[in-house]
This record gives C-alpha cells, sequence and structure tokens, in this order.
C-alpha cells in the first residue's frame, strides 16, 4: 500500500511542475512583446532610421527655407541671399513706383530677398496715397485723384511672402488743418491759421499736436491703414513746428510738450492691433531742441524705433555727442556708429530700433558694410531707402 500511494504522488508532481514552467513563460512572452512594440512601430511606420539618414534629417532640419530650396534646385553662389528668417529686411519705395508698376517692383524686391516693403501713404503735405473712406479726410480734401487700392497692395505683397508697411507723417500737415479745431493758430482776435514762415516764403499750416480733433484725425488713419490690411505702421513727424513762435498758440494746456507728443504715440497704438514704429531723425540724435521733439523720442511708448540714418540728410558735417562726422556721405559707417552709440545711450528701455539706410549711390558692397556696421549693435531689421525702382543686390 505504501508503495501505491508514493506512486500516486509522483504520477502528480510533474503537473505541479508544469504549471509553474507554464505561468514563468507566458511572463517571458508578455516582458520580450512589451519590449519589443516600440521598435516595431517604428520600424513600420518608418520612423526608424538608419544612422546616415536620422543625421542628414537633422542635417536639413536645421536648415532655412531658402538654403533648402537652394540644395535642391543646385542655385549657384551668384543668386540674391535670402536673409535669415530672424532678420528683416525693409526697403522704403516711392509711392510713384507702386502706383505705376507695383508688381515689378514686388517681384523685384522678392528676388533681392526684401521681406517688408515701405511705402509712405501720407505725406508731409498731408495728402493721403489710399484710398480713404474717413469723412474727415473727405472734407479736408486730403485724397489724392490717384490714391492706391491699399488692399491690393497688401495682397500682392503677402502673395510673394513679404509685408507692407505704410508710413504717415503726423503733424506736418498742412492740408488737413481745413479741419475745426486742428490747426495752430495766431494768438489774435481772429485766430487765423499760423504759418511756420512768412506766405510768400512758402510758409505752412501745421495740425495742433494738443489737439484732440488733430490726433482723432491722425489714429482714426491709423485704424484705417490697419483694418485695409497693412501689417504696420510709422509715424513720421511726431513733433511740434519749428519757425516763428512767438505768435503761436497751441490752446490752454497744462501737459508738458513731451507728455503731449507721448500721449498721442499711446492713442495711436490703442488705434491698432498691429505695430507702431516711431521715425526718429538729425535733430533727435542731437538733442537740441526738446521744445520741438520732446526730451526722447525713444521713451515716447512705440513698438520699434526707425532711425534714420541717410548719410545724404545730415548734411556736409554733422556733431552727435563728443564726435563730428565730417562729409557724413562719403564716411556712412562712420555716421553709423557716432549715431548707434547715441542711441544705445538714449535706449535705456531696450526698444527695438530698426536703421534706415541709404540704399541708393553706393555700390552693393558699401551698403552692406552699412549693415554690418548696424549689426554690431544688435541691429535684426533694418531698411534701404531708395529713390526708385531698383533694389540693390547686396549680397
Amino acid at each position: 500500500m505504501k508503495v501505491k500511494r508514493y506512486s500516486n504522488l509522483s504520477r502528480r508532481g510533474p503537473s505541479v511542475w508544469k504549471i509553474v514552467v507554464g505561468i514563468i513563460a507566458v511572463a517571458l512572452l508578455v516582458f520580450i512583446g512589451f519590449s519589443l512594440a516600440e521598435p516595431i512601430a517604428k520600424l513600420f511606420s518608418g520612423a526608424y532610421r538608419h544612422p546616415a539618414e536620422s543625421s542628414q534629417a537633422s542635417e536639413d532640419a536645421s536648415k532655412t527655407l531658402s538654403e533648402v530650396v537652394s540644395d535642391n534646385t543646385g542655385a549657384t553662389s551668384s543668386s540674391p541671399e535670402i536673409l535669415p528668417e530672424t532678420e528683416g529686411f525693409s526697403v522704403t519705395v516711392p509711392v510713384e513706383v507702386l502706383k505705376t508698376k507695383a508688381s515689378e517692383f514686388f517681384e523685384s524686391a522678392k528676388a533681392r530677398g526684401v521681406n517688408d516693403v515701405i511705402v509712405e501713404l501720407k505725406d508731409k503735405n498731408g495728402l493721403l496715397h489710399y484710398q480713404s473712406a474717413l469723412a474727415s479726410a473727405m472734407k479736408a480734401k486730403a485724397v489724392a485723384e490717384d490714391a492706391l487700392d491699399l488692399a491690393s497692395l497688401v495682397k500682392e505683397c503677402h502673395d510673394r511672402g513679404m509685408t507692407l508697411t505704410v508710413k504717415i507723417h503726423c503733424f506736418m500737415d498742412h492740408t488737413a488743418t481745413a479741419l475745426k479745431g486742428a490747426a495752430v493758430r495766431y494768438r489774435t482776435a481772429d485766430g487765423a491759421l499760423w504759418l511756420d514762415d512768412y506766405k510768400d516764403r512758402g510758409g505752412k499750416s501745421w495740425l495742433n499736436p494738443y489737439s484732440q480733433e488733430a490726433k482723432t484725425y491722425l489714429t482714426d488713419i491709423v485704424h484705417e491703414l490697419t483694418e485695409q490690411g497693412a501689417d504696420r505702421v510709422i509715424l513720421a513727424s511726431v513733433r511740434f513746428p519749428g519757425g516763428y513762435q512767438q505768435d503761436a498758440y497751441y490752446g490752454e494746456n497744462t501737459q508738458s510738450r513731451t507728455e503731449c507728443l507721448k500721449s498721442f504715440v499711446a492713442q495711436a497704438k490703442e488705434a491698432t492691433a498691429r505695430e507702431v514704429w516711431l521715425e526718429v531723425g538729425v535733430w533727435h540724435y542731437a538733442a537740441k531742441s526738446p521744445e520741438v521733439f520732446g526730451d526722447n523720442a525713444l521713451l515716447f511708448g512705440a513698438d520699434g524705433i526707425f532711425a534714420n540714418l541717410v548719410a545724404e540728410d545730415f548734411g556736409k558735417s554733422y556733431t552727435v555727442g563728443d564726435r563730428t562726422v565730417n562729409a557724413p556721405s562719403e564716411h556712412p559707417t562712420e555716421l553709423i556708429d557716432a549715431v548707434m552709440e547715441t542711441l544705445k545711450t538714449m535706449n535705456t528701455e531696450k526698444i527695438k530700433i530698426i536703421p534706415s539706410l541709404q540704399g541708393y549711390s553706393y555700390t552693393p558692397a558699401q551698403i552692406k558694410e552699412q549693415i554690418e556696421e548696424t549689426k554690431k549693435y544688435g541691429a535684426e531689421h533694418w531698411a534701404l531707402k531708395l529713390t526708385g525702382e531698383t533694389v540693390p543686390e547686396i549680397g
């Protein structure tokens, strides 16, 4: 009987071990399955690459769009350089060019690597060179007869991957002074329009920076321009008039002139969701006329400072700070260095500075030197002022 009992036990024993081994085997299969699932998925999805392919993909991803296009098309080094996307390359074109050959100009600009076109659509006389629907503009007879269709211009720019920036002169305007309450007046009983010089010497009237009617007119223009598609607005002539001031009457005001100009920039920014830049120039850098330009325009709150560095505008000699540049047109990089150093000191709020450079009367190499000089001061966006339709190939 004992032998029989032990015999039965020995027959049951192997079945227990089989169960244990089976459990272990299943566990191993589960572990292996989870380990191989991700590589197998990558293999079938194409995400699993040969090391050489991964290296090439990484290299391609680090290239700019223009470099990839150049690789694929076999472009030679003589092709115009497309600036990196982090840098802005604008050209300021005369409005007459866009009135006669806009499409040709945009094609040329794009081929030269331009990514932004600047055009003045409100000139120093107060004329609007776009089709405005503002009642105040109609009343002032401010719309030019050959005014441009701004929306069409914007579309042409955007279709080519470029933006359109519009520049407007603000208080230097002798057209909208016809609007009630908008102009500087004489301090006389009749309150006639004040002129910045004798009429027979070409004296002009000005919009009054203290006048809310004038500021509303201008900010309505800013709003309309961006509603029609303009990508940003540059405010020029944000200043008081010079000339004979003895009899000029601006109204009874408590704001300083600096506060007045600064508050106007704030109102212009409230009129649009787009960027608003402020143009500064020769007199701002010298800081000799705060009663005209305010104390420091870089602190007026604009989104960017459009700094005029067109050498031709600085005369035969120019002094800024303790530096004098003789014959600026012959030494544009010296001028740029002197002015940019001054702007660096003025720019306590670290506002973006966009240098506006002379894009004519110089060789491409000389223009390139100007750009490189501004980059020493951290410029990432610059503009070339043109006098015609030709965009220089700066390489």
